[in-house]
């Protein structure tokens, strides 16, 4: 039987893991942590939002850096394959929206199934071990030959790296793999925080907690345009919440003091049928009457200049700049969350390094990558977990066979 070694215990190395030993390898699963999993558990929450329940086309959208590298990856194990995966092993799920959940919304119970499953196809799980260096033999290009961990020195036939990024260290993705790599020559990207929040030049304290549903928030970049729709929530530094995080993952490779934001409260409502509301004859103060579709304490901050002035005699430039804060409020930015809070990692090995295909790199002969150890990363809604999942399938397929 093949010798494979897969190194870190997430979803991307746990399903390459189960799959090469569906195949037929030996498969061996090493991870640093005392549990499998640990960062998964966290996901969604602790809900976990396993993937999106959108067709598969509709991925590469949401899938902000390196979208076409993923082609074979998402078409070799799809959405639809990782529920059914799932469902046929009597995880039930359920959908919101397009999001994917657990019934039970558990992501340690996800954790335990998957631990479950790789222990019924006969991996062996070698935990509280982490990897040191790998060795190659021979051949142009030459092949993976050793594998030296912190405990024992491995023979290895295939080497799956799926050792994380760097976001969240103190669940094992403390991002060692990238200097190993960078040492034997391989070209790593720069390692930015994705889906964080934004620290903005505006005091935003006094609102800190309120959170506005459905939000549209945009941006002009260069030549391209970004905008992201969802919660948005104030923070005592800024802003944060899905549609924040959403829109970090298109800015963090900005020097945030060039970023311009806009936000449109009520992206539903026509700028025609806002001045409707705030400009009819009710006698009742602009914030009033904005607190009727914008939470009352941020219907008072946007009308804080305008609730003193007499309403009726307000010029037509004033009556444009009120509803412009509500639907083209600017904002500024100080800075975005830290790489330690991000939920993913932005940056990661060149995938110019590794064949798209079978995820196996070109220089080295069986060494295999997956997950956010390579240059990938999305929007939230179980884009990035999808990526974890479908390039694992593929690299566990292509190296218990190659």
């Amino acid at each position: 039987m093949k010798k494979l070694i897969v190194v870190g215990g997430g979803p991307a190395g746990m399903m390459a893991a189960l799959t090469a030993a569906k195949h037929g390898a030996d498969v061996t699963l090493i991870e640093q942590n005392k549990v499998l999993g640990k960062k998964l558990s966290l996901t969604g929450g602790g809900r976990c939002n396993l993937t999106s329940a959108l067709p598969i086309e509709e991925f590469f959208p949401k899938v902000t850096t390196n979208p076409f590298f993923l082609y074979s990856s998402f078409y070799s194990f799809d959405n639809e394959a990782l529920m059914r995966m799932f469902e046929e092993q009597g995880v039930a799920l359920k959908t919101e929206g397009a999001k994917v959940y657990p019934v039970h919304e558990s992501a340690a119970k996800i954790v335990s199934f998957l631990e479950r499953s790789l222990n019924e196809n006969g991996v062996r799980l070698l935990l509280r071990e982490s990897l040191l260096d790998f060795s190659t033999e021979g051949g142009s290009p030459p092949r993976i030959s050793r594998v030296k961990t912190s405990k024992q020195i491995l023979r290895a036939d295939a080497l799956i790296l799926a050792t994380g990024g760097a976001s969240f260290p103190a669940t094992g993705s403390d991002g060692k793999i990238f200097s190993l790599l960078k040492s034997k020559g391989f070209v790593v990207t720069d390692l930015l925080p994705s889906l964080v929040q934004l620290f903005t030049r505006r005091d935003f304290s006094s609102l800190a907690g309120v959170s506005v549903p459905k939000v549209k928030l945009s941006c002009v970049l260069g030549k391209k345009k970004a905008s992201t729709f969802g919660d948005l929530l104030f923070t005592q530094k800024g802003v944060s919440g899905p549609c924040v995080m959403d829109m970090s993952s298109y800015l963090t490779k900005e020097a945030p003091d060039e970023v311009l934001l806009r936000i449109d409260f009520l992206p539903e409502l026509k700028t025609s049928e806002l001045s409707d509301l705030l400009f009819s004859s009710s006698p009742k103060h602009l914030s009033t009457l904005l607190a009727k579709v914008l939470p009352s304490r941020l219907a008072k901050f946007l009308m804080e200049d305008f609730d003193v002035k007499d309403k009726f005699n307000l010029s037509k430039e004033e009556r444009k700049a009120i509803t412009d804060l509500v639907k083209d409020f600017p904002l500024t930015l100080e800075g975005y969350g830290s790489l330690k809070e991000a939920i993913v990692t932005k940056g990661g090995l060149d995938v110019r390094e590794v064949s798209s295909s079978t995820m196996e790199t070109k220089r080295i002969k069986n060494l295999y990558f997956a997950g956010e150890c390579l240059d990938l990363d999305a929007l939230t809604g179980g884009y990035n977990l999808q990526i974890a999942f479908s390039t694992g399938y593929l690299a566990g397929l292509c190296a218990s066979q190659g």
